[in-house]
């Protein structure tokens, strides 16, 4: 997905691009479970969603960890896009400003300070709190990278999944383009390519929505 896509969205429904990120998974996943003859009416998927921290003006500098975790719920039995986006960002944004989040920023820190708690941390994390999926969005490279003077076309993210969870959708952007790497149990959801596919569909209808929205 090209990256100026995903800000032309963000800046015409004024959310995040992590937000975005989160709804074309949700319609990707709706479109799934439709495919499968699966209910959605009213359903809800909870996602395990790092989150940054930091402030405006303290990206790009070296002060440590400041992410955070928050579960996010995915409203997969909402129809319209636009009205999924919306519902996202107001969530996100409660929750980034939510106590919950000042609190599981600390785990992460002291997780991040001893290397050797970070797994055990992560499994407890995955057991202890109800979610379906894990959605990461990581900023990358902005400028094209060069290996021994070839150029560096795609990077695509791998994320494993964890204990008591059968699907991450990891997103990676680099040199302008949002790179999507998804990693399920094959028991769970063996038919990826599915997945895949939405997330591209929902890129185009939801840009479709707003842009149709903005000139009424």
């Amino acid at each position: 997905v090209p990256f100026a896509a995903g800000k032309a969205i963000r800046n015409r429904a004024d959310a995040t691009v992590n937000d975005v990120v989160l709804e074309l998974c949700t319609g990707a996943l709706r479109a799934y479970l439709v495919a499968h003859d699966e209910p959605i009416e009213g359903r809800t998927l909870k996602a395990i969603v790092p989150v940054s921290r930091r402030t405006e003006g303290e990206h790009g500098a070296t002060l440590g960890n400041k992410v955070s975790l928050i579960v996010a719920d995915l409203p997969v039995g909402v129809d319209d896009p636009v009205e999924r986006l919306a519902l996202i960002h107001a969530q996100t944004s409660e929750l980034k400003a939510s106590g919950i989040a000042d609190g599981v920023e600390a785990m992460v820190s002291a997780a991040g300070e001893l290397t050797l708690l970070a797994a055990p941390l992560a499994r407890v994390l995955s057991k202890s709190i109800p979610m379906n999926l894990v959605i990461t969005n990581i900023p990358g490279p902005p400028v094209p990278l060069y290996v021994r003077g070839a150029r560096v076309l795609r990077a695509y993210p791998y994320v494993e999944v964890i204990d008591n969870e059968g699907l991450t959708i990891a997103v990676l952007s680099y040199d302008g383009m949002m790179s999507f790497g998804i990693t399920s149990d094959l028991d769970v959801m063996p038919d990826l390519d599915l997945v895949a596919t939405g997330i591209e569909l929902e890129a185009q209808q939801l840009a479709t929505a707003l842009s149709g929205r903005s000139t009424t």
